[in-house]
């Protein structure tokens, strides 16, 4: 299908801030750098990306100060239906032992880029 990629379903993972309207109130998403500057609130998007149909598979959102980019993924990971072939590509920050502990239960597959010293390489499973 359209959406598969030599059998597989590729999926990309990954987090990102986003600014909202500063709510003084609300402190776990408020951030203030310094004294005289201006504070201002951030959300964090973990999103599920397939590479393939150009859609999201799923999405987290958190306040920036109560965001774990590790617990969203296996939160979407467990919750996603998809079967069969699913290969999850990851950057740095996903290389956690528990992150491809839950893609393995799930019968995927993984692509996660890791720090390796002072160089930057890669982990594949094709179990």
């Amino acid at each position: 299908s359209n959406d598969n990629y030599k059998g597989y379903k590729l999926l990309a993972v990954d987090g990102s801030d986003i600014q909202i309207a500063t709510n003084l109130n609300d402190k776990d998403a408020l951030f203030q750098i310094a004294e005289g500057v201006k504070p201002y609130n951030l959300l964090h998007l973990n999103a599920l990306y397939n590479l393939k149909s150009h859609t999201y598979e799923d999405a987290v959102v958190f306040k920036r100060k109560e965001a774990g980019e590790n617990k969203a993924f296996t939160e979407m990971v467990d919750r996603s239906a998809l079967q069969g072939n699913v290969i999850v590509i990851a950057d740095r920050g996903y290389e956690a032992y528990n992150n491809m502990a839950h893609i393995q239960e799930k019968g995927w597959f993984y692509l996660i880029r890791v720090k390796d010293f002072n160089q930057y390489s890669s982990v594949f499973c094709m179990a």
